[in-house]
């Protein structure tokens, strides 16, 4: 009986861990859009200067492809 409820203990903190995980990846990719959709063209030009601009809006002005 301890040794289930001690497993059953660390499945409950292993999906803890694996929805704390998801929910950073999925703020962090908030923050990724909200850097690169939502901020002034001055950023976006020096973004696209710096060459890290990889979005779908900024494709064909990136200088890789220059």
């Amino acid at each position: 009986y301890y040794y289930y409820y001690y497993y059953y203990y660390y499945y409950y903190y292993y999906y803890y861990y694996y929805y704390y995980y998801y929910y950073y990846y999925y703020y962090y990719y908030y923050y990724y859009y909200y850097y690169y959709y939502y901020l002034p063209s001055w950023f976006h030009l020096d973004s696209q200067w710096a060459g890290l601009s990889h979005t779908p809006s900024n494709t064909l002005e990136s200088p890789v492809l220059m």
